[in-house]
């Protein structure tokens, strides 16, 4: 703004000028009522929480929010069968959800029927895009993915609505007995944890004869939530790496890498620090020759 005051920049007089286009703003309020959708979908991947239980159930309702804001409900019934650009399927362009903020701009704005066309034509084919790269990104038809939902404690505690995994006899045994195994008391504290501390609880349950009555399905779970989905907290790790192997101290070897590494992280998930960290005698007897026995 001072530019164009003072120097009459030319640049700065058609920056002016498109901030002052009522589109422009108009662009922005539409982004603004879309993007949150976006975001936060992405948040699944920034979790430290494992989710690939939900990531097939999260990708379906990402994409029905997306299709509801331009296409008849019938259009997006069958996900896989999903056409963002067949026109029967088109809600009409006045019926297009492009936000209350955008909507109400462009009412304000008067003799300008094509350029008002022209924008709605574009938000449409901004929501066609975003629903083609979903289709082509998402693992909305795995069937792999679909069926990881049994890790959950509701799912495989729940008698009703329950499903085939795997079709082996001892998994299939297991995952039967499962839903009876269990007292409604303790299947109501079951269901309160989270996947992992499920499946951990149920790895640790022994018979009178002191064998693993679930060890083939645990098995079979702790495989499933080992799979790797773009988890943000392999990012952070390998960050965490960055940090501590530096310039100053890029001769570090692997295995001192790892245990620095280690300890990092175990601190983080004990909720730990240097400060409350408790130290006992078998610490003071490592820092002599013990040290570096192996």
């Amino acid at each position: 703004m001072l530019s164009y005051v003072e120097d009459k920049n030319p640049s700065a007089d058609l920056i002016l000028r498109d901030l002052n286009n009522p589109f422009i703003k108009a662009y922005f309020q539409f982004m603004a009522h879309v993007l949150p959708l976006f975001n936060n979908f992405n948040k699944l991947f920034q979790s430290e929480s494992i989710v690939i239980n939900c990531l097939g159930e999260e990708s379906h309702r990402f994409l029905r929010l997306i299709c509801a804001n331009f296409l008849h409900p019938i259009a997006f019934e069958n996900i896989n069968k999903i056409n963002p650009k067949n026109p029967n399927m088109l809600l009409p362009l006045e019926k297009i959800n492009i936000g209350f903020a955008a909507k109400t701009t462009l009412s304000s704005i008067v003799n300008q029927d094509n350029d008002i066309l022209e924008f709605k034509l574009r938000c449409l084919k901004f929501y066609q895009v975003a629903v083609e790269e979903t289709l082509k990104r998402l693992p909305l038809d795995d069937k792999l993915i679909a069926e990881l939902k049994f890790l959950h404690p509701t799912v495989a505690l729940r008698i009703q609505s329950r499903f085939n995994i795997i079709d082996k006899n001892n998994v299939l045994t297991e995952w039967e007995m499962l839903k009876y195994y269990f007292e409604s008391s303790v299947s109501e504290q079951l269901y309160k944890k989270s996947i992992v501390e499920f499946w951990q609880e149920l790895s640790k349950i022994r018979t009178f004869n002191n064998e693993w009555p679930f060890k083939n399905l645990c098995q079979i779970a702790t495989i499933a939530l080992s799979l790797p989905h773009s988890n943000a907290e392999v990012e952070r790790v390998f960050s965490v790496c960055t940090d501590i192997k530096t310039k100053k101290r890029n001769r570090l070897n692997t295995e001192t890498l790892c245990a620095l590494l280690r300890i990092k992280l175990d601190l983080k998930n004990t909720q730990r620090t240097c400060r409350n960290y408790p130290i006992t005698n078998n610490h003071y007897d490592l820092f002599r020759k013990n040290l570096y026995q192996k």
